[in-house]
């Protein structure tokens, strides 16, 4: 579940301060900003793959902000709030880093839809690539193959896994269904692996095919 920030005040950009000096991978950072005199503060767990250099992205419940320099400022680089969307993943390409991947939902048509959306400025600005029609259950999760990154892979939570060979273009549901969250292997090229409540399961041909690894009492 995602940590949000919520904006109001019809802000397109905000100034955000960082309480750490240095953001590094697997950090929790705080961040605050202060609108029209209400200062809401948030959580914000930064991971090796959101972490470029000294840019970061904040996916929130208005939208994606972005930080080129350390977390010390955010602008807003991607404004959801006219389609009440809210941002849940959002993925750095490992090879060509100025390519960045985000799943949201929004309301668009009287419907809720998972959207992909898709930067190759490293998050200036950003192209819708994929709708996922009628659907509640919004892309939790991205990954990304270690090597060939055309291929993608997401979750929609309870609904499956769905892979993508063409950087997000298009999109085809894989034999695994039901899963809640997955993660590509960082080194190995082919190798994912994917998570449901009860059992953990593994793919070495590029999610084609899956082991399951082990399974777990059911807590749920």
């Amino acid at each position: 579940v995602p940590t949000f920030v919520t904006l109001s005040g019809g802000q397109s950009s905000a100034t955000f301060t960082i309480s750490t000096t240095a953001v590094t991978s697997s950090q929790s950072v705080t961040i605050s900003a202060s609108l029209a005199g209400v200062t809401k503060t948030a959580d914000l767990a930064v991971n090796a793959a959101t972490v470029t250099a000294t840019v970061i992205y904040a996916g929130t419940d208005s939208g994606i902000y972005r930080s080129s320099d350390g977390g010390v400022t955010w602008q807003q680089s991607l404004d959801l709030r006219s389609l009440s969307g809210t941002v849940w993943s959002i993925l750095v390409d490992p090879v060509h880093r100025a390519n960045v991947y985000a799943g949201a939902s929004v309301h668009q048509s009287n419907t809720y839809n998972g959207v992909v959306y898709r930067s190759t400025d490293a998050g200036q600005t950003w192209a819708q690539t994929t709708v996922f029609t009628n659907s509640l259950i919004p892309p939790s999760t991205l990954a990304i193959d270690a090597v060939s990154t055309n291929i993608l892979y997401l979750v929609e939570i309870g609904a499956g896994i769905y892979k993508s060979t063409d950087s997000g273009a298009t999109w085809q549901p894989t034999s695994l269904a039901s899963m809640s969250s997955l993660t590509a292997d960082p080194v190995t090229t082919g190798v994912v692996y994917a998570l449901d409540n009860a059992h953990i399961y593994r793919s070495s041909d590029f999610g084609n095919t899956w082991n399951l690894l082990a399974a777990f009492f059911n807590f749920t």
